[in-house]
């Protein structure tokens, strides 16, 4: 009796398990089929073009708006960055770039305040992409330790960098192929690590 029991209770599990497959299996297929169907229904719609065809506008122009601020600045010399941090040295130190930076900071916190406060929902998407984890977790101190480490060695960050890219500067495509290469790095740690926590997860059942 004992063993028969084993035996349709094994199978129980398996066809609960198939059935739950099987329903996952199917739910993914809907989301397919609705990304699918949205996509078709927003090639057919004259409104709905219309909003990609600003809303990439707007990207574009957000972004040509930003590197011609950078290279109005001056940030995309990457001895002006260099002069900036050599504080050391007071005689070749160049405070300038506080000022653009401080200033950035300060036209875009009440900016952003101002916006959050007057507009509801932004024109071009469902919702205002805002953080919503307050925990502070080890990657947000170490990351920022080894970004200031590479910008002091080099002089430059990303958004100047890229902007760098048009130049003829082959030092800027070498900096572009570390920066590929740090974030393949990180990507491979987040690997590890999710696969640590599902290693951990099972030893503890």
């Amino acid at each position: 009796m004992a063993e028969v029991y084993n035996a349709s209770s094994s199978i129980d599990l398996k066809d609960s398990n198939s059935s739950s497959s099987e329903a996952e299996t199917m739910e993914s297929g809907d989301a397919e089929v609705t990304t699918l169907t949205k996509e078709t229904l927003c090639v057919r719609d004259p409104t709905c073009i219309a909003r990609k065809v600003m809303y990439f506008s707007v990207t574009f122009i957000s972004g040509a708006l930003f590197a011609f601020g950078l290279a109005l600045a001056n940030m995309t010399n990457p001895n002006k960055v260099l002069r900036f941090l050599a504080i050391s040295d007071l005689r070749k130190w160049d405070p300038s770039l506080g000022f653009v930076m401080g200033g950035g900071l300060i036209f875009t916190t009440i900016a952003f305040q101002g916006i959050l406060r007057l507009i509801k929902k932004p024109v071009l998407a469902e919702k205002f992409g805002l953080p919503t984890n307050k925990n502070l977790a080890w990657n947000l101190v170490i990351g920022p330790i080894i970004f200031g480490i590479g910008w002091g060695i080099g002089g430059i960050c990303p958004g100047p960098g890229i902007v760098n890219l048009v130049s003829t500067n082959w030092k800027m495509y070498v900096w572009f192929f570390g920066v590929c290469l740090g974030v393949y790095a990180d990507t491979l740690l987040s690997r590890f690590n999710a696969m640590f926590n599902r290693i951990k997860s099972s030893s503890s059942l």
